[in-house]
C-alpha cells in the first residue's frame, strides 16, 4: 500500500509541476508577444516620422541622377578619344543629346 501511495504522490507532484511549467511558458510567450507588438508599433511610428519625402519622389530623383551620371560619362568618353561627335541617350522613352 505504501508503494502505491508513493507512486501516486510522485505522479500528482509531477503532474502539478508540468502544468505549472506549461502555464509559466504560456504567460512568458504572451508577454513577449505583447512587447514585440509594442516595439513594432514604435518602430513603424519612428519610420513614419523619419520619412520626409514619399517614395515616388525619391525614385524620380534617383532616376534623374542616374540619367545625369550617364550623360556625364558619355560626354567624358566622347571628349577623350572617340571619333563620334555627338551621342543620343534614350532614357525611359526620352532622348537626350550630349
Amino acid at each position: 500500500m505504501v508503494i502505491i501511495q508513493k507512486y501516486t504522490r510522485k505522479w500528482m507532484a509531477r503532474h502539478v509541476y508540468l502544468k505549472l511549467l506549461s502555464t509559466t511558458t504560456f504567460i512568458q510567450s504572451c508577454y513577449r508577444q505583447l512587447r514585440a507588438k509594442k516595439e513594432l508599433q514604435r518602430l513603424q511610428q519612428e519610420a513614419k516620422e523619419l520619412s520626409i519625402k514619399p517614395i515616388g519622389d525619391l525614385r524620380t530623383n534617383s532616376l534623374k541622377e542616374r540619367r545625369n551620371n550617364t550623360i556625364r560619362a558619355i560626354k567624358k568618353h566622347l571628349n577623350s578619344d572617340s571619333d563620334v561627335e555627338c551621342a543620343t541617350v534614350q532614357f525611359y522613352g526620352k532622348s537626350y543629346n550630349s
